[in-house]
């Protein structure tokens, strides 16, 4: 046993030094210069190393490091590092819906929901009608759920669903429901922002850097559309699949419906508790968007969306129903129980992820205006749609290998540097626009199993595999990029 952990080992360590070798080589090769300074310097030699373990080590105790270092350095303030990171409000944002997405899983909600899709009468003997109910069903609920926890209930559902119609792993149709699934899963990581990292993390970096806050009803104006555009394709990708659906055709609809067990008293309230809780903050901004209610929609506008879902958390921990086996009343959510199950090491993640882009766009470092004069030579000859447009089709093809988030971190970075440039490009393109773009385009990544945080639960069991759905996936891919490009004047519209 121990022969076969230690070559992981010295992987890790080989990691870590190389890290240590990049960040002493930046922090003893670079000179300060064309505005970049010394804390600048520093930064980077400490930011370059995080990049590089995150892909390679983990994404916990090295978060932790990264806050650490930079408080030793001096680069930020204690104060400053733990409020801009710990404090920040994607961390209680992340965490309270993560709970609540949780309580709907073990209330049996979301395994309720899945079933009522894939049940229709409509679907008998159709298999396309069923294929598309299922990857709707993963599509819509995943609107309100957590990805990663999404990912583990349809993997479980699809095996489930393929061992009630006797598909087995390997076949066509087995792999194209888990390749489906895992596309809605990563289209659902940047379409909606309820209890999602992912777009949250781009909403925090937009605030840092610009004082500009993105609300959810204009994220969801362009992640709804992104998500109808994106369910065509993934329908049109299984159809040139052309996976043998036999199995479906003979599906007895009926006879799922009668194994059903009917949803609990607490599962009927944990779904109620999620649609209020929706509605509450989606309602204001509509309302504010024509001008009624003022007040009110103001009001609780400004809440926010933290405020609602802690009243929700709340209620549904305090709120007893009888459990008729116990026999006893019992609370619909058992917090403490349900909290152990919530990940530690994404909290983390995106601590770090929220705070990184605020020295990298200070003054006090001048990385920004370095970024600049080093990218000038490249930006200069092109038009601002040409210049967008490579760096769209950039953050794709590389979100295709490393995390999705460290996608999003460096590239909105990057605009940063040149989008606030107006000698380089026109107004044409803000950054802000930019940057909602960068994260739209880093959530089209499906290719590897280090594409995206939920990768693995696909492709580490051979639910799917790289070689046999390569062709595919290029294709999911390349039609994808063609949704992100229709999306941009409908970006502007929204964000500008």
């Amino acid at each position: 046993m121990n022969k076969s952990k230690h070559p992981h080992h010295l992987k890790e360590y080989s990691h870590i030094l190389i890290a240590a070798g990049i960040g002493l080589t930046i922090l003893l090769g670079l000179a300060p210069n064309n505005g970049l300074t010394r804390e600048g310097v520093m930064l980077l030699a400490i930011v370059a190393p995080t990049i590089y373990m995150w892909l390679f080590v983990n994404t916990h105790w090295v978060s932790l490091l990264f806050l650490a270092l930079l408080v030793i350095t001096g680069i930020m303030s204690p104060n400053q590092v733990w409020a801009g990171s710990l404090g920040h409000f994607s961390i209680m944002l992340v965490l309270t819906f993560s709970i609540i997405s949780e309580c709907l899983r073990e209330n049996g909600v979301i395994e309720k929901m899945a079933n009522w899709f894939i049940t229709r009468k409509f679907v008998q003997g159709r298999p396309y009608a069923f294929i598309g109910m299922y990857f709707a069903s993963n599509l819509i609920i995943g609107i309100f759920m957590q990805n990663l926890a999404l990912a583990v209930i349809f993997v479980a559902l699809t095996i489930q669903i393929c061992q009630r119609l006797g598909i087995k792993k390997g076949d066509s149709l087995y792999t194209c429901l888990m390749l489906g699934t895992f596309w809605g899963n990563v289209v659902l990581s940047i379409s909606s922002p309820i209890a999602k990292s992912l777009p949250n993390i781009l909403i925090g970096l937009v605030y840092a850097n610009f004082g500009i806050q993105i609300t959810y009803a204009q994220w969801l104006m362009v992640g709804m559309p992104f998500k109808v555009g994106m369910f065509v394709i993934i329908m049109l990708c299984i159809r040139i699949a052309n996976p043998n659906t036999d199995a479906l055709r003979n599906l007895d609809v009926l006879k799922i419906q009668q194994h059903e067990q009917p949803l609990s008293i607490s599962g009927r309230v944990a779904l109620c508790a999620m649609v209020g809780l929706i509605l509450f903050i989606l309602l204001p901004e509509i309302f504010l968007m024509f001008n009624l209610f003022i007040g009110i929609s103001t009001y609780l506008v400004q809440l926010g969306v933290i405020v609602p879902a802690i009243i929700t958390l709340v209620a549904l921990s305090i709120i007893r129903v009888k459990d008729r086996e116990k026999g006893e009343w019992v609370p619909v959510m058992e917090f403490a129980q349900v909290a152990k199950k919530i990940p530690i090491n994404l909290l983390l993640f995106v601590s770090v992820v929220v705070i990184m882009g605020i020295p990298l766009s200070a003054e006090e470092t001048g990385i920004i205006p370095w970024m600049q004069h080093l990218l000038s030579p490249l930006t200069g000859g092109l038009s601002p749609f040409l210049l967008l447009s490579s760096l769209l089709i950039i953050a794709v093809i590389i979100t295709n290998f490393i995390s999705t988030t460290v996608v999003i971190t460096v590239f909105v970075s990057l605009g940063v540097a040149i989008f606030s440039n107006h000698s380089v490009v026109s107004y044409a393109i803000n950054p802000v626009m930019y940057s909602v773009l960068v994260a739209f385009a880093a959530g089209i990544t499906a290719l590897t199993p280090a594409a995206t945080i939920t990768a693995p639960i696909f492709y580490g069991p051979n639910h799917i595999k790289v070689k046999e759905v390569m062709r595919i996936n290029l294709l999911f891919i390349t039609l994808a990029s063609v949704v992100l490009f229709a999306m941009i004047p409908l970006v502007m519209a929204v964000i500008n």
